[in-house]
């Protein structure tokens, strides 16, 4: 069972998350293009960008270790849990609406608002079903599951770029599907909390290093058929490509966080990890449900030319801003008891 004291190491993921999440929202994720095919820079920034797609699902994977093992009402579930985000998703609606994001209120609710938002409150109506699911499970089925699932969605993705799509990876959607953030709220919730009992297990330091090799070979795989995609359609299938590529990788950052010793660390390192945690969920919907990032950022970039060569620079500089300005904000914001609870 998980123990649900205060988890500092979730904490850190969280953060690890919200920073991928902002640089995912840069172009910077793409930036290997500028770069010769089969370099070692091209190499390197094609990691960069298969890492920075680990943030959505680190946070599904927080949510699956703290969730999936809890014992809930269906009534609790939906009344605290699924009835919130409806409402988070309404005032997204709203705030896109209001800055021009969206047509109407409705469009945003049915199809504008950030896919997450959809994934997440899907997770939450399936979340009795998978705590059944993952309930008394023996380790090994949760290795089977880990690597079975890690191995077909890795697999999916490198087939998408040599146009490949045998049938039978459309009929098992617990393991992997086409579109990658369709079962983004399954197996990672489930991988979450599977790799959380893992962790304490006496296999841990064997599966660390199992995830570190397998993240390794998808980094120089995926790097390989990036190439081969720009060759052959432009890139229009690197999205799905480093989506898929990065659920090893996922899975290693959360296990290596998972390790990190906070007891060498002072309260007062603690509390400021912990406050920044608690933040992360308003900073993630400023970013997508406010103009603050696409239009003040984007537009105070184009006037620092000194940067206009080494984009990247500026990109770590804008999330910085960006990390600064919205933990300033929601910390306000979270000082209303209304809000708190929303956020």
């Amino acid at each position: 069972m998980v123990d649900f004291s205060r988890k500092y190491e979730f904490d850190l993921i969280r953060i690890f998350g919200i920073l991928m999440v902002l640089l995912n929202h840069k172009d910077i994720y793409i930036i290997y293009k500028n770069f010769e095919a089969y370099s070692f820079t091209f190499v390197l920034f094609s990691a960069l960008s298969i890492l920075i797609k680990t943030g959505p699902p680190l946070f599904l994977m927080v949510s699956g270790a703290l969730l999936l093992e809890k014992e809930e009402t269906i009534e609790v579930i939906m009344k605290h849990r699924v009835v919130r985000m409806v409402i988070v998703l309404i005032l997204i609606a709203v705030s896109m609406r209001i800055f021009g994001m969206s047509e109407s209120i409705v469009d945003a609710i049915l199809y504008d608002a950030n896919w997450y938002i959809y994934s997440y409150i899907g997770y939450l109506l399936m979340l009795p079903f998978l705590r059944k699911m993952t309930k008394s499970v023996s380790e090994e089925m949760e290795i089977y599951y880990l690597f079975v699932a890690g191995l077909l969605f890795s697999i999916q993705g490198l087939l998408i770029a040599i146009n490949v799509r045998p049938a039978i990876l459309g009929y098992i959607g617990i393991f992997t599907t086409d579109w990658a953030p369709n079962v983004y709220n399954i197996i990672f919730p489930v991988g979450g909390v599977f790799l959380y009992r893992l962790h304490n297990g006496q296999h841990s330091g064997i599966i660390r290093l199992l995830l570190m090799i397998l993240s390794l070979i998808s980094v120089i795989i995926a790097s390989r058929i990036i190439i081969i995609d720009i060759a052959t359609t432009g890139g229009n299938n690197c999205e799905m490509i480093l989506q898929h590529s990065a659920i090893f990788p996922t899975w290693c950052i959360y296990f290596i966080i998972l390790g990190v010793d906070m007891d060498k660390y002072s309260m007062v390192t603690k509390k400021g990890i912990r406050e920044f945690s608690k933040n992360t969920f308003g900073m993630y919907i400023l970013e997508i449900g406010t103009i603050l990032s696409p239009i003040y950022i984007n537009k105070l970039s184009l006037q620092l030319n000194i940067l206009k060569n080494k984009y990247y620079i500026w990109c770590l500089v804008a999330v910085l801003i960006e990390v600064v300005v919205y933990n300033i904000i929601v910390s306000i914001l979270r000082r209303t008891p209304l809000i708190k609870k929303i956020l």
